[in-house]
C-alpha cells in the first residue's frame, strides 16, 4: 500500500531533482510534488512525496522529522490517504509555466527604477529597520539593525530638511522648492551609484572535513574564530569587497566534506566563478584527496575556465605533514593559485580572497558586470542556488 509524506520548511534550492535523489534512498518513489508560487514560480517550501510502500513512508517521515538541513528544521508527517486529493499530484515533477519567474515579474524586476521609486524603496527599508530595532529594545536586546544604504538615507533626510529650511528663507516659490529637492535627490543618487556593486561572484569551498573551510569563511566574513561542528550539507555567506577600486559582492558557499553529502553539494559547484580547495597542512590525507575534489568540481561546474585556488590551512600548528614546496608544485601542475592561511590567527585569509577576486576580474569571459544595482536578473535555471538573490 502506498504512503504519502508531507514535508514542510524545505530550504530554498532543494528542488524536485534534489528531493527525488535524496528521498529515493529510503525506498521506491511513485510521485513527488513540490509546490511553487503561481506568480513567481519560486518554491513555497513544502512538498508531498508518494512512496510505493506505506511502511517506508513512515520510516522516512520519522527519520527526517526535526532534521536540520541548511539551517532549516524539516517537518515531516504521514498523511492519511483519505485526506490526499487526486489533484494534489497534478503535474507532478514538472516545472510550472514560467518557472522561477513569469514574464510580468521579470519585466517589473528588471525595469529601470526612477529616482522617485528608488527613494520610496529606501524610505520603506529605513522604516522597516527602525521598527525592528524598536521591537528588539522592547525585549531588552541592545542591537541595531543596519545596512549600507541606511546611513546614506539618514544623511540624505537630514540634508534635505536642513537645505529645505535654508532654501525656504531665500525663496518662497513652491515650484522652486520642489525642483530643488528633486535635483538634490538626484545628486544623492549619483553618490550612491558610485559605491554600487560592480559584479557579483559565486565562490565555493571544497575539501575534506575538519580542514577549516568554515573557520576561514567565518574569519573572512565576521572576523571571528571558534570551534565549529562539521558542516551539514551546505552553508551560505556573503560579503562585499572593495577590489581594484570597485565593489564586488561575493556569494560564498561552504560545502560539507563528508562523502554522504555529495548528492546535495554538487549544485554549489555549478556556475562557479572560483572554487577554493582547502587542505590541512598537518594532515597528509587531506592533501592527497585534493585530486578527487578537483575532478569532482570540474565535473559539476558548467564553467570550464573557472579560477582554482589552493589553500593550506592551520599553519599556526607545529605538526606539519605537507611541505610548502610540495603544495606549490601541486598547485602549479593544476594551474591553481596557492596560499597558506591560519583561520585562528587570520594570517593570509584576507589576502587569499583578494588574490582570488583579482584573478576572476582579470578573466572577462568568466563574469558579467552589474549594470544597475537596483536591477536583479531572474534566470530560468534548474540549478539555481539556495540564495534568494542571483549572482551575475
Amino acid at each position: 500500500m502506498r504512503g504519502v509524506v508531507l514535508i514542510r520548511n524545505l530550504p530554498y534550492g532543494f528542488f524536485e531533482a534534489e528531493l527525488w535523489q535524496y528521498f529515493e534512498q529510503f525506498g521506491k518513489l511513485n510521485r513527488l510534488k513540490l509546490f511553487h508560487s503561481k506568480k513567481t514560480g519560486r518554491s513555497k517550501g513544502y512538498a508531498m512525496i508518494e512512496f510505493a510502500n506505506s511502511d517506508v513512508a513512515k520510516i522516512a517521515a520519522s527519520t527526517m522529522d526535526n532534521y536540520l538541513m541548511f539551517d532549516h528544521i524539516l517537518r515531516c508527517e504521514v498523511l492519511p490517504l483519505e485526506k490526499v486529493r487526486n489533484e494534489a499530484f497534478r503535474n507532478w515533477f514538472r516545472k510550472p509555466s514560467g518557472h522561477y519567474a513569469n514574464k510580468k515579474t521579470v519585466q517589473k524586476q528588471n525595469s529601470v527604477k526612477s529616482p522617485i521609486n528608488v527613494k520610496n524603496m529606501q524610505f520603506r527599508l529605513l522604516k522597516h529597520l527602525k521598527n525592528a530595532n524598536k521591537k528588539l529594545q522592547q525585549f531588552g536586546i541592545q542591537y541595531q539593525f543596519s545596512c549600507p544604504s541606511m546611513t546614506i538615507i539618514q544623511e540624505t533626510l537630514r540634508k534635505v530638511s536642513s537645505e529645505k529650511k535654508k532654501h525656504a528663507t531665500e525663496q518662497n516659490s513652491t515650484d522652486g522648492d520642489v525642483n530643488f529637492q528633486f535635483h538634490f535627490y538626484m545628486r544623492s543618487c549619483m553618490r550612491m551609484n558610485e559605491s554600487s556593486i560592480f559584479a557579483e561572484l559565486k565562490i565555493s569551498f571544497a575539501g575534506d572535513s575538519f580542514v577549516g573551510k568554515t573557520s576561514i569563511l567565518k574569519r573572512f566574513t565576521e572576523n571571528g574564530f571558534d570551534s565549529v561542528r562539521p558542516t551539514i550539507g551546505v552553508d551560505y555567506l556573503s560579503k562585499t569587497m572593495f577590489v581594484n577600486g570597485k565593489h564586488v559582492k561575493l556569494h560564498l558557499w561552504d560545502t560539507a566534506g563528508l562523502e554522504r553529502f555529495k548528492s546535495t553539494t554538487h549544485v554549489c559547484y555549478r556556475n562557479c566563478h572560483g572554487i577554493v580547495f582547502v587542505y590541512d597542512v598537518n594532515c597528509l590525507k587531506s592533501f592527497q584527496s585534493l585530486k578527487q575534489w578537483i575532478e569532482y568540481a570540474k565535473l559539476c561546474n558548467t564553467k570550464t575556465n573557472f579560477v582554482k585556488m589552493l589553500i593550506g590551512n592551520k599553519v599556526d600548528l607545529n605538526e606539519r605533514e605537507v611541505t610548502e614546496e610540495e603544495a606549490a608544485k601541486f598547485a602549479w601542475s593544476n594551474s591553481m593559485l596557492y596560499l597558506e592561511t591560519s583561520a585562528k590567527t587570520s594570517k593570509g585569509v584576507q589576502m587569499a580572497f583578494e588574490e582570488l577576486v583579482r584573478k576572476i576580474l582579470d578573466t572577462p569571459d568568466l563574469w558579467t558586470a552589474c549594470v544597475d544595482e537596483n536591477k536583479r536578473r531572474l534566470h530560468e535555471m534548474e540549478d539555481v542556488s539556495m540564495c534568494e538573490r542571483l549572482w551575475c
